[in-house]
C-alpha cells in the first residue's frame, strides 16, 4: 500500500475512534445528569420521620416537698413557706412529718431545749433532709440531760448545717444505716456530776448505722466522747474536728475525741483534733477501743482506715486499745 493511502486510511480510523468515544461520553453524562435529578426527586418523597411520644410511666414520679421551720413560725401553720404565715415553729413537728423526698429548711436561731426524734424513714435515692439554711439553727438541752436529736432504726435521714449543745447526747444515729450528718456542731454535752459518774457525754454518735457519713462536723467539750462510732461499719468520717478547750478537773474535759469501738473498715480522713490548753489528762486523739462486755456480738474492730489525721495535745494521740489482742 502507498503509504500516503496508508496514512489517509488510519487518519480515518483515528477520526472514526475519537466520534465514537465522544458520544459515548456524552452518552454517559447525560444518563449521570438524570440519575442526579432522579435521586434527588425520590430524596424529595421521603417522609419526615414519625414522632415519638414516651409512653406515660406507670407510676407518676414522687413529687418532693419542701417545708419550712422558723422561730417566728407556728405548728399550727402548713410549712409550706418561708413566712410566719407559713412556717411550722419546732424541728420537733417536723421532725413527724417529714417523709422519703422530702426537705426540711431550718431557718437560723434558737430553737432552745426541744429533744427531736425522727418519726419517717427516707429511702435510697430520696432521703430526708433537715438542713439549716440563713444562719445556724442552735437545739439548746440547758440542763445537759437527754438527747438534741435521736435517730434510730430510720435509715436515709440527712442533717445539715444544725448545732446541739448541752445535752447529754447531742446527735445519736441508731440503728439507722446511710445517715448522713454534714456541717453539723455539738458541744458542751456531758453529765453535770463527773465526780461520781466519771467523764460521760456524747457529741455525735454513731452506732449501729452502717454505710453512714459524718462529714465537716465539729465537736467540742463533749465530756466524754467528740465523735464515736460504736458497733458499726462501712462509715466514713472525713474532714470533721474535734476540740477540748478546758483545764484538768473540768466536768466538760474530753476524754476521747474519735473513738471507734467494735467497728470495722471505716474510714477515718483528713480529721483534726486538739486539746486547745494542753489539760494532758490522759486524754486519747484517736482511739480503736473494744471495751470487754460491750460488743453486742459484733466482732473485734478491723480494717479501719485513717487517712492523712493530725492530732495535737493529747495524752495519748493514736491508741489501739484491744482486749482480744
Amino acid at each position: 500500500m502507498h503509504y500516503f493511502e496508508w496514512c489517509v486510511r488510519n487518519e480515518c480510523l483515528l477520526f472514526n475512534l475519537k466520534q465514537k468515544i465522544m458520544k459515548n461520553y456524552i452518552y454517559y453524562i447525560i444518563i449521570l445528569l438524570l440519575s442526579g435529578v432522579f435521586i434527588h426527586c425520590r430524596q424529595d418523597e421521603i417522609p419526615l420521620p414519625e414522632e415519638i411520644i414516651p409512653e406515660e410511666p406507670a407510676t407518676p414520679p414522687e413529687i418532693v416537698t419542701r417545708y419550712y421551720v422558723s422561730t417566728k413560725g407556728n405548728d399550727a401553720n402548713s410549712g409550706m413557706g418561708s413566712s410566719k404565715e407559713k412556717a411550722w415553729r419546732t424541728i420537733t413537728y417536723a421532725a413527724t412529718k417529714a417523709v422519703a423526698g422530702d426537705t426540711v429548711c431550718i431557718e437560723g436561731g434558737n430553737y432552745e431545749n426541744e429533744n427531736v426524734v425522727i418519726t419517717n424513714a427516707g429511702s435510697d435515692g430520696s432521703p430526708i433532709v433537715f438542713m439549716g439554711y440563713n444562719g445556724t439553727p442552735v437545739l439548746d438541752g440547758g440542763d445537759y440531760t437527754k438527747k438534741g436529736i435521736y435517730i434510730y432504726g430510720k435509715p436515709y435521714i440527712v442533717l445539715k448545717n444544725i448545732r446541739v449543745k448541752r445535752y447529754l447526747y447531742g446527735i445519736w444515729v441508731d440503728n439507722s444505716h446511710h445517715a448522713v450528718l454534714d456541717g453539723c456542731i455539738a458541744d458542751s454535752c456531758c453529765n453535770v456530776d463527773y465526780v461520781n459518774k466519771g467523764y460521760d457525754g456524747y457529741g455525735i454518735l454513731v452506732k449501729k448505722s452502717n454505710y453512714s457519713t459524718v462529714k465537716n462536723c465539729s465537736a467540742t467539750d463533749n465530756g466524754g466522747n467528740n465523735f464515736f462510732l460504736s458497733q458499726t461499719d462501712n462509715c466514713t468520717l472525713q474532714n470533721c474536728k474535734a476540740y477540748c478547750r478546758q483545764t484538768a478537773n473540768n466536768r466538760f474535759m474530753t476524754d476521747y475525741f474519735v473513738v471507734l469501738a467494735w467497728s470495722s473498715n471505716n474510714t477515718v480522713r483528713d480529721c483534726y483534733v486538739e486539746d486547745i490548753n494542753g489539760s494532758y489528762k490522759g486524754n486519747h486523739g484517736f482511739i480503736v477501743k473494744d471495751n470487754p462486755g460491750d460488743s453486742g456480738g459484733q466482732p473485734s474492730s478491723t480494717g479501719n482506715l485513717f487517712v492523712n489525721c493530725s492530732a495535737k495535745k493529747n495524752g495519748r494521740v493514736f491508741f489501739i486499745c484491744s482486749w482480744d489482742l
